[in-house]
């Protein structure tokens, strides 16, 4: 089984998902089997709240890629596929008295969580964040109680540095790599989507990929596991840990043009980059 993860450089609509989906369809017509999942999530409030609603129907957070991989038999129900979705909420400009910190949060897709779930090793644990009233709106803080309350779950309450933390703890990135090796168990190919423009969803994957495809507007940038590894241990902050940083560094191994599948279909990737992930599958 091969891994393969695709991050963008756009923080929303970058085309990752569409991507997979049309990068999916060609290797399946090669007869390869192909997986999909998106480990780390993020719902917004504000953003995706109609999306909220009906994933809340689900009976679990989760997001609507996964929830569209589940459908199309790529993966695993959601809360095998995605170890963690985070709720996050917008910030309230109001409340900052200064404009460049309120862009810098609303651009980050992790800036104001406010419920999250996260499940490793078979165990499902929901998390309130509650020391976020002085930045968020507060519509939205009722609303994350409203989902607590109609999802019928008990939630942790945890500040935003307890939660941090855990989310970069060796016990949740060692439940993500796991995760991801049982998804390929019968995979000839896992197609891994990071958040946003994260380089990785979790550097805990970053000694078991194969490589990474990086969506850019037309254009697709395919690159080996091992560059991804020699960036990221030469990294000297946590910001470099960014596709934008490290596509200014890294050369690709080979670019490909991107088109519009038909329909609903996805992206479709050219053939260049199609057979380039068939040999990699099957050297």
């Amino acid at each position: 089984m091969r891994i393969v993860v695709v991050s963008g450089v756009q923080r929303h609509g970058s085309g990752k998902t569409q991507l997979i989906l049309g990068l999916a369809k060609e290797l399946n017509r090669l007869s390869i089997r192909v997986g999909a999942s998106k480990p780390v999530s993020v719902t917004s409030l504000w953003y995706d709240f109609a999306i909220l609603r009906e994933v809340v129907r689900e009976g679990v957070l989760t997001d609507k890629d996964t929830i569209t991989f589940s459908r199309l038999s790529l993966s695993e129900p959601p809360t095998v596929s995605n170890p963690v979705n985070v709720v996050t909420a917008a910030p309230d400009p109001v409340r900052y008295g200064d404009i460049r910190t309120y862009l810098d949060d609303l651009d980050s897709p992790f800036s104001l969580p406010v419920l999250a779930r996260v499940t490793i090793g078979g165990v499902t644990r929901y998390f309130r964040i509650h020391d976020l009233e002085d930045k968020a709106l507060d519509p939205e803080i009722s609303t994350a109680d409203d989902l607590i309350e109609e999802l019928g779950i008990s939630a942790r309450e945890v500040s935003i540095t307890w939660f941090y933390s855990y989310l970069g703890s060796r016990e949740v990135g060692a439940g993500i790599a796991e995760v991801m090796h049982y998804l390929g168990r019968d995979r000839d190919v896992l197609l891994i989507e990071s958040i946003s423009t994260a380089l990785l969803p979790v550097t805990s994957l970053m000694n078991i990929i194969d490589a990474l495809i990086v969506v850019t507007p037309g254009r697709a940038l395919l690159y080996t596991g091992e560059q991804v590894r020699a960036y990221i241990k030469g990294a000297s902050s946590p910001s470099m840990l960014d596709t934008r940083h490290f596509i200014r560094f890294m050369k690709p191994t080979l670019t490909a043009p991107l088109g519009h599948g038909p329909g609903s279909a996805g992206i479709r990737p050219h053939r260049r980059l199609v057979r380039a992930v068939a040999a990699l599958v099957k050297g």
